[in-house]
């Protein structure tokens, strides 16, 4: 069967009308875990998508030796260290500080910059089974488990993952090219297999449920290839999800209105634009969008 195309109409509650008296409270609060060493730009991303599709707040926990060196060129995001031991890296050492952050958050954003050391790997797979908050799980968070790809049948709250090509690759033991000649089938046979949702990136980006639907997107653009725009992604999957958006449905969501917001930001030319371009165009991308379901 051929995925069905998405369009606003599937993420129609995306656009509820809020109300006059509304408080950032009324809109989720997300928890990114992100972050290694010097490679801290990326949770930032994360973040910023989360609130830029219209999460309340956003709380960014790296390890503290990453932290340090940290200097966030914008304020709204909450940036938090948690011990690492002056490793760098999450490690068994950091559970006890991010289960506590998980207190009181609408869901969590792992992965981006995370690392695949093995105290993190170590780290993610103790933490997993503890979550009960929407999880969205990308970039190194994939990595991390590859070897026990089962781990994803142990976590208690809906799962979303957002796998690359060769990530993807990594999770089902093939070839990259063996993922790109049946992206839709095998998104939608691993969906199925471990009960997670699927957002296999890349031109024409899949989205499988653990039900077997399987849609396409029909937004984005070459530009968008270009370091951090899949970290912008699972931000904004994140941002959705902490606002008591289905799953499903924020999956498809977040993909369109990333997709589209990347066609914005190529308006001005596909070379040369960055993530943080993307970020700028997701509220004109949702206006956009809702222009289209007023239509339908």
């Amino acid at each position: 069967m051929h995925p069905k195309q998405i369009t606003p109409q599937d993420f129609a509650p995306v656009f509820a009308l809020r109300k006059k008296e509304a408080h950032k409270g009324d809109f989720g609060h997300v928890l990114v875990i992100a972050g290694h060493g010097g490679v801290i730009g990326a949770g930032f991303l994360s973040s910023m998508g989360s609130l830029r599709v219209g999460a309340g707040m956003a709380t960014y926990a790296l390890p503290q030796s990453a932290f340090d060196k940290f200097d966030p060129h914008s304020p709204e995001v909450m940036c938090v260290g948690v011990s690492d031991e002056g490793t760098g890296v999450f490690s068994q050492t950091s559970l006890a500080d991010v289960s506590k952050l998980l207190d009181r958050k609408q869901t969590v954003v792992i992965g981006p910059g995370l690392g695949t050391e093995a105290a993190t790997k170590d780290f993610l797979k103790r933490l997993l089974p503890q979550v009960t908050i929407p999880v969205v799980l990308d970039a190194d968070g994939l990595n991390c488990i590859a070897d026990d790809v089962t781990i994803l049948s142990q976590i208690k709250a809906p799962t979303l993952i957002t796998p690359h090509p060769g990530e993807m690759a990594r999770l089902c033991g093939c070839s990259r090219d063996e993922v790109q000649a049946q992206r839709s089938t095998l998104a939608a046979a691993f969906a199925k297999k471990y009960g997670v949702i699927v957002v296999l990136k890349g031109h024409d980006s899949i989205v499988a449920s653990a039900e077997g639907e399987t849609y396409v997107n029909p937004t984005g653009n070459p530009g968008m290839a270009t370091a951090g725009t899949g970290d912008v992604l699972a931000g904004v999957i994140g941002g959705l999800l902490a606002q008591g958006i289905a799953p499903f449905t924020a999956a498809l969501g977040g993909v369109y209105l990333h997709g589209l917001a990347g066609d914005l930001a190529a308006q001005k030319g596909e070379r040369g634009f960055i993530a943080s371009d993307l970020l700028v165009n997701v509220p004109a991308a949702m206006t956009k969008a809702f222009s289209e379901v007023g239509r339908e």
